[in-house]
């Protein structure tokens, strides 16, 4: 059986009130806003993988070491392809492009095809979006401590977001 995974930093309570707070500004009919508990920030979607191959992935990220990583979102953008609205960044750190690549490295060893666009760091905040929203807000600012293995589950009420592994920036790992 085969799961859809993908890498990410989840945003700390602090961060997720902050998120919350722009989304509840938001008043566009139609809009489904993220759950509270599916906000993040992914850095490398995975899609389909085997769940047998699962482990290997986990051990392969051991490897990477990195400092804990700030983030900072004070953009609302419209992307209109997916119809989504999303927090950027305008600058990424030097950690969060060299965790990225380090994981990009990781999936393609294990034969995953990643897409060829330049990485930007996001936070979905709603699907089912039809225009940009003018908003204004105080930048959203947090300190990644751990990457996260994401799992992704179906449900009649959309997706679901759970964690299955972590690893410390500058550190061991843990399991979830």
């Amino acid at each position: 059986m085969s799961e859809r995974l993908f890498f990410a930093l989840l945003p700390d309570s602090q961060a997720k009130q902050a998120i919350t707070s722009v989304m509840n500004q938001i008043s566009d009919a139609g809009l489904r806003l993220y759950p509270q508990t599916n906000l993040h920030q992914t850095l490398v979607f995975i899609g389909q993988f085997e769940q047998s191959q699962i482990q290997a992935l986990i051990t392969d990220c051991h490897a990477i070491s990195l400092p804990p990583i700030t983030m900072q979102f004070e953009v609302l953008e419209f992307w209109d392809k997916p119809k989504v609205l999303c927090l950027t960044a305008k600058h990424q750190s030097q950690a969060l492009q060299k965790l990225v690549h380090s994981l990009q490295n990781v999936v393609q060893k294990h034969g995953i095809t990643l897409e060829q666009r330049p990485y930007r760091p996001h936070i979905t905040i709603a699907r089912k979006a039809k225009q940009t929203t003018e908003l204004s807000f105080t930048p959203i600012r947090f300190t990644a401590n751990e990457f996260v293995l994401m799992r992704s589950v179906s449900t009649e009420n959309g997706p679901v977001y759970e964690p299955i592994y972590r690893w410390p920036l500058n550190g061991r790992p843990m399991v979830n």
